[in-house]
């Protein structure tokens, strides 16, 4: 499959998702942007389109990553002293070994 358009790098998607994501999935989609440049600087069109899309799917999994992480944190700084609290109440805590 050959295209004479330049395919779009996702190179601010990577660069975000690496910033604000999820650091090492967005490292990736960042990597697959910077080679989709040098793809097409080549004038390798296939292995550009195919590093584009790349860069795109991992900026998309970095983004997913982000916000699965964040929801499970969010959980257990919610959820914990909650579960302190209960433990505490039926069976004793002894607070001074935190």
């Amino acid at each position: 499959m050959t295209t004479s358009r330049k395919p779009d790098n996702h190179l601010v998607e990577a660069l975000l998702s690496t910033a604000f994501c999820c650091f090492p999935l967005g490292l990736v989609a960042l990597i697959f942007a910077v080679k989709t440049e040098r793809y097409w600087a080549r004038g390798d069109a296939e292995a550009a389109l195919e590093a584009s899309h790349n860069a795109r799917t991992w900026s998309v999994i970095a983004v997913l990553g982000g916000l699965v992480a964040g929801i499970f944190l969010a959980m257990v700084s919610i959820l914990l002293p909650f579960g302190l609290l209960i433990y505490d109440y039926f069976w004793g805590l002894d607070w001074s070994l935190l």
